[in-house]
């Protein structure tokens, strides 16, 4: 929620010198309901805007309906408190089901427990059950609760632990660990982990201020390291096999510990974090909060005592402990893989534990083969070091993952890809490089480069090839400029790829080293059509680039873009920017120069759409509040039609029906009608989505014109997959927002999410008449049959372009009025199209001049 005080303009007066000056902002966080309050001297407003992804309208609605109450309320009785408002004011019948729905099931309370009395229980229920299972050993819940008993009582009588007492732990990843969380705990205390990477000076500082009483170790080369941090405190070596040969009698050791108890409220642990100053901060979390967390998170993430969870995180963090405290809880396993295993083979180490429950980031789960770790049935992923994976480059926001996801499919599964950005050239500007760890094969018979022996001299071919077919499903923008096979990812402790790493490693390249990974070859013919251009291009744009290099794969962006198509047009080569994002190397755009030289074909000027934002003002305007509507982002732009423009206003008319066609479709494989496949069929609709144009097309008013503007990426969603008895929220419409005209496709899916049963195509007719309806369906089918897709010219902007050209204009009157000639006057045509109904079917005649 936004809350703002909206100034005068002028806040000094009639002879003050103090204004307001609105300034522009761009706000990246993304919500899916957001109120934006402003107030004044004279009143309040209230914005709300929400993500229909996310939200349905209806509810945003009775949301906005319970504000309106209450600010009512509050203003007719400022002194009455807003718990009498349910007896003022009843809500509509609607919202009472909402709410007697929600509350049907009771909240989860907390629990007032800890998790040592759950570990007792289950230590009594299932003592010869698995509780660890690590490189080193093996223990059952009733050696586990015999051995950390024992060392409770030691950390009691001999060190003097009590109730909130901190005890601090800094030890390798062996069986002793469990023991030592599990004691610390039963003696009263609060553990803390210390990571023996850490600068010494920040685990001096924790040491100091969580005041800590004792510190253990697992490991006798550990213990000179943190007594350096705690002068003149204890460190005590931890050792399973002398707990073994512990001479106390346990019923003793059983009265000690049940002489005192464990409070809710009393700390169980403490994670400290750099903080946004970089000096550590603690956090305290107490039992009851530990095992209300134990409690019901194990009932949603489907943890067992049948669980045999793979321990991988660092034992720092809270999620490190969190599944080991998870694991006891629920009475199922910790499965501890050695320092050796976890960086180098972690399927093996799955497979010696016969663990079947893994927590990872998602970089770190495509290190794995499900034919690798057949024992596993459960997969979480997080932890991902961002919010998302969307950078700006150029004007453009660009999805790293689904980058991603495209060399990974092109290399099913051969190759691990991370694709993230690196600074480069004088101006530090962002540019994309994709880096790939090579398959074991390749890794041994691939050659290092000068860089270092982890960075390959060579590319391994299908890494190659698979950076190559980005150019045919992705934008120009989103294919990285660079590739860089390596031997290793380098990683951040043994679960997550170093992003930081990698980019030092891209930014720190010089020109020349970076030339053996450019993802553009060179070619010096071009058949002399690139020549008037081929020694000017470095020189308009501050770039150098050969006839087969991408413009924009190289660092161009709209400012040089512009400056190139200026220079080109004051050497009489004509060339529109539209033109150059189309075909960014220097050799398609000297096809193009060609063909523009070449005059009109077939009737229709081959002239692309001239893309200047100078000549239409309201168009810069819009991109300062729309970062998807900046220059870089639009396709091509040219007036609307004389039909289109009616089409949108019929909306708003009253009994004229819809300008809205749904389109909807049985989907069956082949004469002996097999089950069509989701995944290949969403492919297909994004290909088709990319092929034509069309349907990446909104309208906007332009002073006394209409304009459609061709986004190359939408900022919406316009495909939608949806289950069985699902129904999409999603609507087109005319609206005030320009993106709801978009078309889309909503894909029904049967149960098991695999197949497609019917596809729906919902399509404003202003994007359609009833011939160019059966191009993308047509397409369609091809590109999932995984044919080749028509080319089809002209497009829809060249036509509507040539059309609207002056002298287009005046040949179509000239061909109409002699046509008509003697005709008997008709004004009334829009009427009559008005009465036709349904408009769905209705084909829609362009008067334009015939070839």
């Amino acid at each position: 929620m936004a809350i703002q005080r909206v100034w005068p303009a002028d806040l000094g007066g009639d002879g003050g010198h103090l204004a307001v000056e609105i300034m522009d902002g761009d706000d990246p966080t993304e919500f899916s309901i957001v109120f934006g309050v402003s107030y004044s001297d004279s009143g309040l407003m209230i914005r709300l805007a929400h993500e229909r992804a996310h939200v349905s309208d209806q509810l945003v609605e009775r949301i906005a309906g319970t504000f309106a109450r209450v600010i009512k309320y509050m203003i007719q009785t400022p002194h009455e408190p807003l718990v009498h408002l349910s007896k003022h004011s009843s809500l509509p019948a609607g919202s009472q089901d909402l709410l007697r729905q929600w509350n049907a099931a009771p909240p989860a309370t907390a629990a007032y427990s800890n998790v040592v009395s759950a570990f007792r229980a289950m230590a009594r229920s299932q003592g010869s059950a698995p509780a660890v299972c690590s490189w080193d050993g093996d223990l059952t819940y009733s050696e586990l609760d015999r051995l950390s008993n024992r060392l409770a009582y030691k950390l009691r009588v001999k060190h003097g632990i009590r109730s909130q007492s901190v005890v601090a732990f800094c030890c390798i990843k062996v069986t002793s660990v469990v023991v030592i969380m599990l004691a610390v705990w039963k003696a009263g205390g609060a553990f803390l982990a210390f990571d023996i990477n850490h600068p010494p000076e920040r685990r001096t500082t924790i040491v100091r201020e969580a005041e800590v009483s004792l510190i253990l170790v697992n490991a006798l080369e550990r213990v000179a390291t943190m007594q350096s941090c705690f002068p003149g405190g204890a460190v005590d070596l931890v050792d399973l096999t002398a707990l073994e040969r512990f001479t106390q009698d346990d019923a003793n050791v059983l009265d000690e510990l049940s002489s005192f108890t464990i409070d809710p409220h009393h700390a169980g642990y403490l994670v400290y974090t750099s903080g946004s100053t970089g000096r550590p901060k603690g956090i305290v979390l107490e039992h009851k909060g530990i095992a209300t967390t134990a409690q019901e998170i194990p009932r949603i993430m489907g943890i067992t005592s049948q669980s045999r969870i793979l321990q991988l995180s660092n034992l720092s963090f809270d999620f490190g402990l969190l599944d080991i405290i998870l694991a006891l809880y629920s009475g199922g396993c910790v499965c501890m893989p050695s320092d050796a295993e976890a960086s180098g083979d972690m399927a093996g180490a799955i497979r010696r534990t016969g663990a079947n429950y893994v927590e990872c980031t998602p970089t770190y789960a495509t290190l794995f083969s499900p034919k690798d770790i057949p024992s596993v049935r459960t997969i979480v992923l997080g932890g991902r070091d961002r919010k998302d994976t969307q950078v700006k480059i150029r004007g453009q926001r660009i999805e790293m993952g689904e980058i991603e996801y495209h060399l990974n499919r092109q290399t099913k599964g051969d190759i691990k890809w991370f694709v993230d950005i690196f600074l480069e050239g004088a101006g530090q500007e962002n540019s994309l490089a994709a880096f790939c760890q090579v398959s074991s094969k390749d890794a041994a018979i691939l050659p290092a480069s000068e860089l270092g022996d982890n960075v390959l001299s060579v590319m391994p071919k299908a890494a190659e090839a698979a950076a190559a077919a980005l150019r045919q499903v992705l934008p120009t923008y989103m294919v990285p400029k660079a590739l860089i096979p390596l031997r290793k990812f380098p990683v951040i402790g043994p679960m997550k790829t170093d992003p930081k790493a990698l980019r030092a490693m891209a930014s720190g390249l010089s020109a020349s080293d970076k030339l053996p990974y450019r993802l553009n070859g060179r070619q010096q013919d071009v058949g002399g059509l690139a020549q008037p251009n081929a020694t000017s291009g470095g020189e308009l744009t501050d770039l150098e680039f050969g006839p087969q290099d991408d413009f924009f794969v190289l660092g161009g962006n709209s400012i040089r873009t512009m400056r190139l198509v200026t220079a080109l047009g004051k050497s009489r080569h004509r060339l529109g920017v539209v033109d150059v994002f189309k075909h960014p190397t220097l050799a398609e755009m000297a096809l193009k120069i060609s063909q523009l030289a070449g005059g009109r074909k077939g009737g229709v000027s081959q002239k692309s759409a001239s893309l200047q934002a100078h000549d239409f003002p309201h168009l810069g305007i819009l991109a300062k509040t729309r970062t998807w509507f900046e220059l870089s982002n639009m396709e091509g732009v040219s007036l609307a039609t004389d039909l289109q423009a009616p089409m949108l206003a019929i909306e708003n008319l009253p009994d004229c029906g819809t300008m809205v066609a749904t389109v909807t479709l049985e989907l069956f494989a082949g004469p002996e009608k097999k089950s069509v496949d989701l995944t290949r069929m969403r492919e297909a609709c994004e290909q088709i989505i990319r092929h034509h144009g069309i349907l990446r097309t909104v309208l906007i008013q332009n002073k006394q014109s209409l304009l459609q503007v061709t986004l190359r990426n939408p900022p919406v969603k316009q495909i939608h997959v949806l289950s069985t008895g699902e129904t999409s929220q999603h609507r087109v419409s005319v609206s005030s927002n320009m993106l709801d005209i978009l078309p889309h496709f909503e894909l029904h899916s049967d149960d098991s999410r695999v197949f497609c049963t019917r596809l729906k195509l919902t399509i404003h007719h202003a994007h359609y008449d009833a011939v160019s309806l059966g191009h993308p369906l047509s397409d369609l089918k091809n590109a999932y049959a995984g044919t080749t897709i028509a080319t089809r010219h002209p497009s829809f902007h060249e036509w509507s372009s040539d059309v609207a050209k002056p002298d287009g204009v005046a040949e179509g009157r000239v061909f109409w009025r002699k046509l008509l000639n003697g005709s008997e006057p008709f004004n009334n045509f829009m009427v009559l199209y008005l009465q036709s109904k349904p408009l769905l079917t209705d084909r829609v005649f362009h008067l334009g001049t015939p070839s």
